[in-house]
């Protein structure tokens, strides 16, 4: 049965769910770090501004996009975020994607590097 998941683990599409899991739980631990400390929930309330209290909507809270889509901004207030959350979240999503690469796809590539299944496959130059 494994070995029948095997294509599917080694696909870009696996590859890039495992990446947006990353970014997910980045984002998570952003609410973690910040609320914690200070002995807040971390279910309620939801994310909003520090600045105005407004609430962030869903889609304003996507991982590392909706930073960069409101340029590290409240939507409502324009007060800054701090770079901190894009960082951590796209930290995470990068050390989810190596930590993939490390367990699943590295291994089944050097075990395989016999048969060229996983190496790049470009065609041999002709001498001129």
């Amino acid at each position: 049965m494994l070995a029948e998941l095997e294509p599917l683990a080694m696909s870009t599409a696996a590859y890039g769910f495992v990446i947006a899991l990353g970014l997910l739980w980045g984002s998570f631990a952003n609410v973690c770090i910040y609320r914690w400390p200070a002995g807040r929930s971390v279910v309620t309330p939801g994310s909003h501004c520090t600045a105005c209290q407004a609430p962030i909507r869903w889609y304003d809270n996507v991982p590392v996009l909706a930073w960069l889509w409101l340029r590290g901004r409240c939507r409502a207030c324009k007060a800054p975020f701090s770079p901190r959350y894009l960082v951590i979240e796209a930290a995470t999503g990068a050390l989810f994607g190596v930590a993939w690469w490390a367990a699943v796809i590295a291994p089944r590539c050097s075990s395989r590097s016999a048969r060229g299944s996983c190496t790049s496959r470009s065609t041999p130059r002709s001498a001129s």
